[in-house]
């Protein structure tokens, strides 16, 4: 089992100029993660499960 955390960025709270910032940092987590996941399935045969948790500075209805 992997658990990873995370704190994406909060510089202006809803500031919507910092909205593709926050975006950016989600999308290179995953990438890191997958990356991650190939070598463990590689190097071990098997496929871990995932537990992505953090602090996201973001709600439901924010773009």
């Amino acid at each position: 089992i992997f658990v990873m955390t995370a704190m994406v960025v909060w510089f202006n709270g809803r500031d919507p100029e910092w909205a593709d910032v926050k975006l950016a940092q989600a999308k290179y987590l995953l990438y890191r993660l997958a990356q991650f996941k190939a070598i463990v399935l590689e190097r071990f045969n098997c496929e871990p499960a995932v537990v992505v948790a953090g602090d996201f500075n973001s709600t439901p209805g924010d773009k």
